[in-house]
């Protein structure tokens, strides 16, 4: 079994590689979609990883100079195929408890009046395609959740188990397309991009992925030349973070490794925490000082001096928070409307801001209002109450790969605070995969309580 999931893995990065260099979105979907028909467990990874790919794909404007859409397609192609093989396996029998239901309800009617409310301040056909692909994004993660729940704490286990190896040779497959095939440079910015994303968003997501790197890095199991390849997999794709000149994975990613540190490393004795941490702020020390001029023109530290040193905090986030305030008075409750269009409009009317609201608090506030506010942080809360659950059992059982997705849904907040991804899937899918953890061990009566 062992040796046809390492094939299974090399099947998935070769069709990686070869849907990247050509550009095929629905053809890499096709061929992926056999390893999750003939072995379930396949089926998170099939999801998640097309998060990361889409976004390594460059394709540049040749009047505009900028990155445009490229793979962004896989994403939707991946939820169509996946969705009846999900219906299918999924038992009839198995019902959702009522508390997650009647968030899935509080969400459907959420985007109703979120419709509402924008028609009745602009043109409502203006959102209605982006609304109705929401309403079919949480029909979807309704069956995700159902299915997930159906099977039992050994399943998810496998099924993270088979993302952590495939998360590894994607990030080596990503990190070679980068700096070979996908390298691109802004016209108006004098920094590098790679992909046709927001560099905020792509840094993001190399982080959250990266947790598996590090997870594989940190088991005491690892021999010494597999943490030395764990390391050097991180070290490349820190490498990628600082050439897109973006803040935000500037600071999460090294954020990850010394939160990761301490939650991958509780049990072990207080002076080999001592001694690790000695040893790894000698090691950065040593590297840095050693790079300390690359490191100074890499291009995230050289932005980051240039907005604070030079424009002060005119580049930062107080310009979005200070529009919301200004606009929160005149619809309080209900917000601006369900679009990122009404986020766009708070920012730039009360704002002055050309951009959406890159701040997932300020942007519900912009949409929803308080009555929006009031069901994310409630939901958003009761999934970390799940979160620490599962951390206590994998404490226990001093295996933390259950609490990795927990891991990955903070990081994903986290860097939430500074990109607009409001419904981003890879924060929904984390958390439908904790809730799915924490109810399988419950079933299984490994987690008594609440």
């Amino acid at each position: 079994m062992l040796k046809d999931n390492h094939l299974q893995v090399v099947y998935f990065v070769i069709i990686s590689a070869i849907s990247l260099y050509f550009k095929l979105s629905f053809n890499y979907v096709l061929l992926i979609f056999p390893l999750a028909l003939f072995r379930k467990e396949w089926i998170l990874t099939v999801l998640l990883i097309p998060s990361i790919l889409k976004q390594g794909m460059v394709e540049i404007n040749p009047v505009t100079g900028t990155p445009e859409v490229g793979f962004l397609s896989i994403g939707i192609f991946t939820v169509i195929i996946l969705f009846p093989l999900i219906l299918v396996h999924s038992k009839k029998t198995v019902s959702l408890r009522k508390i997650y239901t009647r968030y899935f309800i509080l969400w459907f009617l959420l985007i109703i009046i979120g419709i509402i409310v924008y028609g009745m301040r602009f043109y409502v056909s203006d959102i209605l395609t982006e609304n109705l692909i929401l309403v079919a994004r949480f029909i979807f993660f309704f069956f995700l959740l159902k299915f997930l729940i159906s099977k039992n704490s050994d399943f998810i286990y496998s099924s993270l188990r088979i993302i952590k190896q495939t998360t590894i040779p994607v990030l080596i497959l990503l990190f070679v397309y980068s700096i070979t095939i996908g390298s691109q440079r802004y016209i108006q910015e004098p920094y590098m991009n790679f992909g046709y994303s927001v560099h905020g968003m792509y840094t993001a997501t190399l982080t959250t992925f990266s947790i598996y790197a590090f997870y594989a890095f940190r088991i005491s199991s690892a021999k010494i030349s597999s943490k030395i390849f764990y390391g050097l997999v991180l070290v490349a794709t820190y490498f990628l973070i600082l050439q897109m000149g973006s803040r935000n994975g500037m600071i999460s990613f090294p954020l990850m490794l010394i939160a990761g540190f301490f939650l991958f490393t509780r049990g072990r004795s207080l002076i080999k925490k001592i001694t690790m941490v000695i040893a790894g702020v000698m090691l950065i020390g040593t590297v840095a000082f050693l790079n300390l001029n690359t490191i100074m023109q890499t291009p995230a530290v050289k932005r980051t001096l240039l907005l604070y040193g030079k424009r002060g905090l005119e580049e930062s986030r107080t310009g979005q928070l200070e529009a919301v305030l200004k606009a929160f008075p005149d619809s309080p409750v209900f917000g601006w409307g369900g679009s990122t269009k009404a986020s766009y409009y708070v920012a730039n009317h009360y704002g002055g801001i050309d951009n959406d609201i890159h701040n997932i608090i300020l942007d519900v506030f912009a949409r929803y209002g308080l009555l929006g506010e009031f069901v994310y942080l409630s939901f958003m809360f009761m999934v970390f109450k799940r979160g620490i659950f599962i951390y206590r059992y994998c404490q226990q059982t001093k295996n933390f790969l259950l609490f990795i997705p927990v891991f990955s849904f903070g990081m994903l907040l986290f860097s939430g605070m500074f990109v607009p991804w409001l419904w981003n899937e890879l924060i929904w899918y984390n958390a439908m995969i904790i809730i799915a953890i924490f109810e399988t061990l419950r079933k299984e009566n490994l987690i008594l309580e609440e």
